[in-house]
């Protein structure tokens, strides 16, 4: 990892901040062990009480609110904070990254009510993911009989010819079988009513030629 991740404890009205060292000194415990795993996929374990008392801290012990105690009023909250990068392509495979992909994150907690009394252990477990962006696209109209709309709800009319453009942008990551699919109402437009395929006017790369008929004529 090329950054210090970052413990953050309030308790007792306080707060204290403990980094976690990725290489253990001499005389200290280990507070951070990363492992890749056969799928890909990485595991991170991070020792909190090793990092509390490697700061020096005189207990590691993070006490919550008690019944009927004036000792300390409000729970313990514990922020563990550090970041990772997503890579172009996945570690098994070399398959990119691709748009729409969901990237999971699983953490898993394990606590000890009391290690000197010999309670069992009480799992904690909880989830996120992240989903690469989809592509983003605007469709527009362009041209009326091949002028520029002017106003911005344009004022159309049987027998009119309609340039659109539809734009797509890739914000992040790779597009695998990308498709357009573009609806227009039936009976109402034409886009091949000649039969002569599309038809390139220039300007905006290759845009949606579309002819505009009169419903009474359309069957």
């Amino acid at each position: 990892m090329d950054h210090v991740p970052v413990l953050r404890v309030e308790m007792n009205g306080q707060t204290y901040f403990f980094q976690f060292n990725t290489t253990a000194g001499a005389n200290d415990e280990q507070e951070l062990a990363a492992a890749f795993q056969g799928d890909g996929s990485q595991d991170l374990t991070f020792f909190l009480s090793a990092a509390v008392r490697n700061a020096g801290a005189a207990d590691e012990t993070l006490y919550g609110d008690l019944f009927l105690d004036d000792g300390q009023q409000g729970p313990t909250r514990m922020t563990l904070t550090y970041y990772a990068l997503i890579e172009e392509n996945y570690r098994n495979g070399d398959a990119p990254v691709v748009v729409s992909d969901t990237l999971g994150n699983t953490v898993t907690s394990t606590t000890f009510n009391s290690q000197t009394s010999g309670n069992a252990a009480h799992p904690d477990g909880s989830s996120s993911s992240a989903d690469i962006a989809p592509p983003d696209s605007t469709k527009a109209v362009v041209a009326i009989n091949g002028q520029p709309p002017s106003g911005g709800n344009p004022v159309i009319a049987p027998g009119d010819e309609i340039t659109y453009s539809i734009r797509i942008e890739v914000t992040s990551a790779d597009v695998n079988d990308l498709n357009i699919t573009d609806y227009l109402p039936a009976p109402v437009y034409d886009v091949d009513g000649n039969g002569s395929g599309f038809v390139y006017v220039g300007g905006m790369g290759a845009p949606t030629h579309t002819r505009l008929r009169s419903a009474a004529t359309t069957r």
